[in-house]
């Protein structure tokens, strides 16, 4: 009785069935719970024998505890932990405590053993460490400019708050004043010591361009203010600087105050570049008053010194000739272009007549006379004419047109207009000694004198197209005859009687 497990049961036997030598029968049990246990003896042809029923009461060696801890093992000052172990007990702590749970505030290593007359376990370890307050000092400067830095040198910390609001083991001061920091972990707080710093204000600056953006070739104004003295990045030390960059720029400038205080102020400049502008043409060499045309390319929009504001042009023109455009990108940057354009002599002849007014069922000859001759290659008359000369009879005034071609292929199509007459009769008389009109050549004013006429005339005055322009009664006397306002050129006149006397002649105006 009271033994442990395992037992063992040793049972005599003073008589065994065939057996010639009585003995002992001993059997072990292991590991059980307290109750009343038999030993069976069976033979194969008889009963079971049973032995007798002693009662026995079995310890077993207890099983091994664990210990937990209802907390941080890290406590801080004052503070303390419990420490709870599983098990039926008796419980006894290293730390000479027997309950199954126990209050510890002192760091150290805890574990409890359970033990009976069978043996005794030993539970897990418990390692309980101290947690202190936070330590924390500050420094700095004691004047800046703008700002002064302020440091800390802090251990054992969770998280730092300045007075300031700011937090972290760095913080600024941006005005004059008093500074601290308070250091903060799960055991509390500490706060630093007190800084006073002296925080002297920056320059307020201003920099200001004339133009944020700029074509290559264009200068850009930059201005600065506030501060005392500058130092440019260029190296000036003047409060305007103008620039012309040809790609983007940045430039610093640092402006220094009376109190030396210096800041740093940076524009930036962006430069477009010019169009890469020119001009073709679809001809290498025009005649006169041909048509052709240029192109441009390179730009957006075009400006031409013709007037024309397209892309492609049709011109004309009597002798070589410089054309320009103005190409404009879309960034607004303008570049001029130039271009040559070659012509061919003017070999286009000169067509004269041979009567300068024809009476009706009268002949002219037309004549068309280059400066030189020898240039032209074909005439071409809208009579059907090809000869430099043709006769024309005209019953009223008509224009007669004649195409030439040069030795360049260059053709000119001239319009001439043979002025007609009606003449039938009256006695033409192309000069008379008693008829005088002076001065001529003249500007537009002269006069026509008559002698020893008895009767009076009628004056028409015909332009070059065979436009009567003046029709006036003229008699035994000197006439003047105003025709400014018509212009220089050549006129004609007639002037006839009542004898149906007619004469005729030139007036050249200049």
């Amino acid at each position: 009785i009271g033994t442990c497990a395992p037992i063992t049961a040793t049972i005599p036997c003073t008589s065994w069935y065939s057996s010639t030598t009585p003995g002992t029968i001993t059997a072990t049990v292991p590991t059980v719970a307290n109750g009343i246990y038999y030993l069976l003896v069976k033979h194969s042809s008889i009963a079971f024998a049973n032995s007798s029923q002693p009662t026995v009461s079995v310890l077993n060696t207890p099983s091994t505890p664990t210990v937990t801890a209802g907390g941080s093992t890290a406590i801080c000052p004052s503070s303390s932990v419990v420490l709870t172990s599983t098990g039926t007990g008796p419980y006894s702590w290293n730390s000479g405590q027997n309950a199954s749970s126990i209050t510890v505030s002192t760091p150290g290593t805890y574990f409890v053993t359970e033990s009976n007359t069978c043996g005794s376990k030993n539970s897990n370890t418990v390692t309980i460490t101290s947690l202190s307050l936070p330590s924390i000092s500050i420094s700095s400067p004691t004047v800046g400019c703008g700002y002064v830095p302020l440091s800390s040198t802090a251990s054992n910390y969770n998280s730092i708050n300045w007075s300031n609001g700011q937090n972290g083991t760095s913080a600024s001061a941006n005005s004059t004043g008093s500074y601290y920091a308070t250091a903060v972990n799960s055991c509390g707080s500490t706060v630093s010591n007190t800084v006073s710093v002296t925080v002297n204000p920056l320059p307020i600056m201003t920099l200001t361009s004339t133009s944020s953006s700029i074509c290559v070739g264009q200068s850009d104004t930059l201005v600065v203010s506030g501060a005392n003295s500058y130092s440019w990045n260029n190296g000036s030390t003047n409060d305007t600087i103008i620039l012309a960059p040809t790609s983007n720029s940045t430039y610093t400038v640092i402006g220094t105050g009376t109190n030396g205080c210096s800041k740093v102020s940076t524009i930036s400049i962006v430069v477009n570049q010019l169009p890469n502008v020119g001009i073709t043409s679809n001809i290498p060499v025009v005649c006169p008053k041909a048509s052709f045309s240029l192109t441009a390319s390179g730009a957006n929009t075009y400006s031409w010194n013709t007037g024309a504001n397209t892309s492609v042009i049709s011109t004309s023109a009597d002798s070589t000739i410089i054309y320009t455009v103005v190409g404009t990108s879309l960034s607004g940057c303008s570049k001029t272009a130039t271009i040559q354009v070659s012509v061919y002599p003017n070999y286009a002849p000169v067509i004269s007549t041979s009567e300068s007014l024809l009476c009706v069922g009268q002949t002219a000859i037309l004549t068309a006379t280059p400066e030189y001759p020898w240039l032209i290659n074909s005439y071409s008359w809208n009579t059907g004419a090809n000869t430099n000369t043709v006769s024309v009879s005209p019953s009223t005034n008509t224009t007669y047109t004649l195409i030439a071609t040069d030795v360049n292929f260059c053709t000119y199509t001239m319009n001439f207009t043979q002025n007609v007459s009606i003449c039938s009769g009256v006695k033409e008389v192309e000069s008379l000694s008693n008829l005088e009109l002076f001065p001529n050549p003249n500007n537009g004013s002269f006069h026509v004198k008559l002698d020893n006429f008895k009767d009076s005339g009628d004056l028409i005055i015909i332009n070059s197209s065979g436009k009567s322009i003046l029709n006036k009664k003229i008699n035994n006397e000197t006439s003047r005859i105003n025709i400014e306002n018509y212009g220089s050129g050549i006129y004609f006149y007639i002037i006839t009687f009542e004898n149906n006397l007619k004469y005729t002649g030139k007036i050249i105006v200049n």
